[in-house]
């Protein structure tokens, strides 16, 4: 079976800064949030944490990493690679592109 591949409008430009996240839901249900990172690249990441499924979307974003709410872990916005503790978890990130100030997601159905 072959995946489909899909890009999904989520917002505009103007929806986020560097202190905002921008939560939305996928055309599938699934909750994703997308940030502004300092270095001004966009980065997306599905809304449930890997380590007990809790909304992460809710979570602060700190130093191009998102700290999960619910018992404080990191994930690397860039990677979704968990920073400062070793782990096998990972966050699932979604590739993102930018075209006349509208954000668009890539996602697999």
């Amino acid at each position: 079976m072959v995946a489909e591949i899909e890009r999904v409008e989520v917002g505009s430009v103007r929806d986020l800064d560097e202190k905002s996240v921008l939560r939305q839901t996928l055309p599938d249900g699934r909750a994703i949030a997308v940030a502004l990172l300092a270095d001004g690249e966009y980065t997306a990441f599905e809304g449930l944490c890997p380590h007990k499924g809790a909304p992460i979307t809710e979570g602060r974003i700190c130093e191009e990493a998102v700290i999960c709410p619910w018992h404080g872990f990191r994930f690397d916005l860039r990677s979704g690679k968990p920073v400062g503790t070793p782990s096998i978890m990972k966050l699932s990130v979604l590739p993102v592109t930018v075209e006349s100030d509208r954000i668009f997601v890539t996602i697999t159905k």
